[in-house]
């Protein structure tokens, strides 16, 4: 980043100058021939290599013609001169004033056009453009089926100047292994010389745990009168102690020493780490600086002292390495701005919280109040968005909501945005035009929604198919944008105990209340028409993607119903295929009542805990070790009364854990069952059925976790749904692991479990 005075980035975002006639072309292809040349110099980066590789490959599956790299300039035919050479100069090209992300498509003369950015990234985002805007390219979703590529016998170019930067100066989304994809979406990796850093790193990055629990204890948080140095498996759940003068010297220090080794670093994080108000010291000198009171979230406040810290932190490393920036996380026990203290001029906080809550008109005008509040303390702001994804069972899409925000956020001082994504996996890519649309968005929020959703269900499906798509998109956006704010899931926003909230219950299914089956009818049925239309292979399969992950979201709102209903599951299923559902509906239920009847495949072992010595066979009895000593136990042993003669694990007084299980993974579509007793009178467990898919040598893809509210008083049924594709981001899917997982239970509460398996659905 050549300049970085963030305050001063543009907000406008595209700025078009006609230099010649529009009817003035300049032509690429002619007749499926090549008519011009791209000119790229000797010592082009490895990075700008690649982007005019993206571009040759495009120009010949659009039109069969294959470009020329030259370098040097030919005497005759058309140019296209991409990235810096001897005609920056030149052709007096002068781009001081444009973002680095930022780019120029111009015309030097009658012959060239050149795609030039400030840096390699504004460059390779240029090629891009010029791919969509003059041959159609579009890269609607990851995986080589997701492009979308118009063919052409002439691709010719009007000669129209265009100059475009981002509306946001960092944009970025979490869980995406698709490094390809993001790129198209104007998503830069710049490793240290990453624009804004500000995500937790107290622990990772700045007081390293196993040097600072051995040199410095003193610099960890006192609690109940002793010091906390967390083991390993809690290595980020602590703060350090904030008002201890070592602390922000030797933060200075390193952070001085990190700027020394990476000269190219923009900025530094100092962001919290990831815990609750419990892991703050407690010391004399931090104590006096907390407020007393709690915070927007409910959370006690302690942004003072925080701020404090950081400020004495900032001004330490500015004296050595000037002009550097920080950022941070407005997070948890940080989430309110200070009262006492200003934010430091050079830091940069990105408030956390899931702004899909705005479709709300209350929580919209707090969360504008609330962010109004921080603009009183600094001007330049970054946002941290949970646009969850596959953590949803359906469609999570809310275009219209986003532009909205967006629009709102570049109006009032956010620079920098990121969000946790986490799409579902290819090819089932179930939010379809989701973060397509959204990561345009951050380019120019003004874009319009309607028009970027109907080009991108018509590249994706074909025209005729495009309606039926839309429909399918319209209905999940009216349901989270509506009918999923009058549900408990969502919350009362007019209760008098209403809180804000940083992220909505992702973990829940209960906003399922809301979904009729008649509705779930109606949603194949579109999906099913659009793709009864498809023209083309590529077509079909995309909406087979659609269809697929759909599958998923019919199995969930079966295994809902059964969660709701008290009749015996085998009686609900049967119910079910006494009425009018689709035959694909019929399948899932026989399926499952294949399942609930004791007929399908068990691919699990010792579900019932019946062998074991002193502990059961093929389970690991998984006790997260959390506080010190660790409390809480899991005990094979007999069942209640109420099951006489039979073995179960009793979980008793645990922070969290649960037990486990790893089995080989075949592709396909599997059940996860157990039964489940909490005692009379216990308050209400809540419980996670976990699936983690891993890869060969052991390395996890994703947790999938869906939560059970465990209601007390006798042995009930939980069960979930989830498939397991052959491959995900190119790698094998090797080994399946489940666990059932308890948190933050009191001490003498406890929960029974028994008939823990997976089942694998017929084909």
């Amino acid at each position: 980043m050549k300049r970085a005075i963030l305050a001063q980035i543009p907000i406008s975002v595209l700025v078009a100058v006609a230099l010649a006639d529009e009817g003035d072309m300049l032509h690429v292809v002619r007749d499926g021939q090549p008519v011009a040349v791209v000119v790229c110099a000797d010592d082009a980066s490895e990075q700008l290599q690649y982007a005019v590789g993206v571009l040759r490959d495009c120009i010949e599956n659009s039109s069969g013609a294959r470009l020329t790299v030259s370098r040097e300039v030919p005497a005759d035919g058309g140019l296209i001169y991409v990235g810096r050479g001897p005609w920056v100069s030149q052709f007096k090209t002068n781009q001081e004033h444009l973002d680095d992300d930022g780019f120029e498509i111009r015309f030097p003369d009658a012959r060239s056009v050149m795609i030039l950015g400030p840096s390699d990234w504004g460059t390779e985002f240029g090629i891009y453009e010029f791919l969509e805007r003059y041959v159609g390219v579009r890269w609607l979703i990851p995986g080589p089926k997701g492009t979308h590529i118009p063919q052409h016998r002439d691709i010719q170019i009007p000669r129209v100047h265009v100059r475009e930067e981002p509306a946001f100066f960092a944009r970025y989304w979490s869980g995406l292994k698709q490094g390809a994809w993001m790129r198209t979406c104007r998503m830069p990796f710049r490793g240290v010389s990453k624009r804004l850093s500000f995500h937790h790193n107290l622990e990772g990055g700045l007081f390293p745990l196993e040097t600072y629990r051995k040199t410095n204890p003193e610099f960890f948080p006192l609690i109940d009168g002793k010091r906390f140095l967390p083991k390993n498996v809690e290595r980020h759940k602590w703060q350090p102690c904030f008002t201890d003068p070592a602390v922000v010297t030797e933060a200075v220090k390193n952070i001085t020493e990190y700027f020394d080794k990476n000269p190219e670093a923009v900025s530094y994080s100092l962001g919290i780490n990831d815990t609750g108000p419990d892991r703050w010291c407690q010391c004399e000198g931090c104590r006096a600086q907390y407020s007393g009171k709690n915070n927007s979230i409910g959370q006690p406040d302690y942004s003072d002292l925080y701020h404090g810290w950081c400020n004495r932190v900032i001004e330490g490393v500015l004296e050595e390495h000037p002009g550097k920036w920080f950022g941070c996380l407005a997070y948890n026990n940080v989430f309110d701005p200070p009262s006492t203290v200003k934010v430091h001029s050079r830091l940069v906080p990105y408030i956390c919280m899931d702004r899909m809550q705005w479709a709300d008109e209350k929580r919209r005008e707090h969360g504008h109040a609330f962010h109004q509040r921080w603009l009183e303390q600094t001007s330049t702001l970054g946002w941290y968005d949970y646009i969850y994804g596959r953590q949803y069972r359906v469609p999570r899409v809310y275009c219209h909501q986003m532009a909205d925000y967006l629009r709102y956020a570049r109006r009032n001082g956010v620079r920098g945005y990121y969000a946790e994504a986490y799409p579902p996996s290819v090819p089932n890519w179930g939010e379809g035009p989701k973060l397509y649309v959204t990561s345009r968005l951050l380019w120019n929020p003004d874009l319009d929604v309607d028009s970027l959703l109907r080009d991108w269900y018509v590249c994706f499906a074909g025209e005729a198919a495009a309606d039926h798509l839309a429909e399918y998109y319209v209905y999940w956006e009216k349901f989270w944008t509506q009918q999923v704010l009058k549900t408990p899931w969502f919350g009362d926003t007019e209760s008098p105990h209403y809180k804000p909230r940083q992220y909505l219950d992702f973990k829940s299914t209960a906003y399922f209340d809301a979904i009729t089956l008649e509705e779930i009818v109606l949603c194949r049925q579109m999906l099913e028409s659009a793709s009864a239309k498809t023209r083309t292979d590529a077509q079909r399969t995309r909406v087979r993607g659609l269809l697929d992950a759909f599958d998923a979201s019919e199995t969930t709102f079966l295994f809902h119903r059964l969660q709701k209903d008290d009749r015996p599951p085998a009686e609900v299923l049967t119910a079910l295929l006494k009425g009018d559902i689709p035959e694909s509906l019929r399948q899932k239920v026989n399926g499952f009542l294949d399942v609930f009847q004791g007929r399908a495949a068990l691919v699990s072992r010792n579900p019932s805990f019946k062998s074991g010595n002193g502990k059961p066979d093929n389970w690991t009895l998984w006790i997260k070790p959390l506080g010190d000593p660790p409390h809480g136990k899991i005990e094979w042993t007999e069942s209640p009364r109420t099951r006489p003669g039979k073995m179960c694990l009793r979980v008793k007084g645990i922070k969290r854990g649960g037990p486990v299980q790893a089995i080989p993974a075949k592709p396909g579509r599997y059940v996860m069952r157990l039964s489940y007793m909490v005692p009379e009178g216990q308050r209400l467990q809540t419980i996670e059925m976990n699936v983690t898919l891993k890869d060969s040598k052991g390395k996890d893809f994703h947790t999938d976790t869906v939560t059970v509210e465990a209601v007390p008083g006798k042995w009930r049924l939980a069960s979930r749904y989830f498939d397991v594709p052959k491959t995900i981001a190119n790698m094998a899917v090797a080994s399946i692991q489940f666990s059932v997982v308890t948190n933050r239970m009191g001490v003498e509460e406890e929960i029974h479990y028994d008939d823990i398996g997976i089942y694998r659905l017929p084909e």
